[in-house]
């Protein structure tokens, strides 16, 4: 986030990647994955380095703290929850949920938009409430829609 701060470093990091694309055919690669064009390069480069950057995190667990962290942040905050399964009486046999890229468990850019109204948002979920002692484990919920 610094780096892309002025345009000196920006300026910096546009040179740092054209001399690594210049030496590696990996890079090379990647770029013509992406359909970028070697003439048009430092433009993309340009574009993305000159719009703020989004903070993406992926983490195993989202509590309070890191939603106000993250609300307090000037950037964009993206958080992705990663879950780890371990079958019982197996557990060499692990399996990992990645969620999808476009599905953030925690978005600030939708907080952020929200028009003002006089309803109030809030992102809690019934681990949060099972933690508050709000439900406990056997209660029966009602849902109406």
């Amino acid at each position: 986030m610094i780096a892309v701060a002025t345009p000196e470093s920006r300026q910096i990091l546009e040179d740092i990647v054209i001399q690594i694309y210049n030496e590696s055919e990996d890079v090379k690669e990647k770029f013509k994955e992406g359909k970028i064009r070697e003439i048009d390069i430092r433009r993309v480069l340009s574009e993305i380095l000159s719009e703020s950057p989004i903070i993406g995190m992926p983490i195993d667990r989202i509590s309070q703290d890191l939603k106000e962290w993250a609300g307090t942040l000037r950037n964009d905050v993206r958080l992705w929850l990663v879950r780890k399964f371990i079958e019982f009486g197996a557990p060499e046999n692990i399996a990992y949920e990645i969620p999808e890229e476009y599905r953030p468990i925690l978005d600030t850019t939708e907080e952020k938009e929200k028009p003002n109204s006089r309803i109030a948002y809030y992102d809690v979920s019934l681990a949060d409430l099972l933690d508050a002692g709000l439900l406990t484990v056997g209660d029966d919920l009602v849902m109406t829609y």
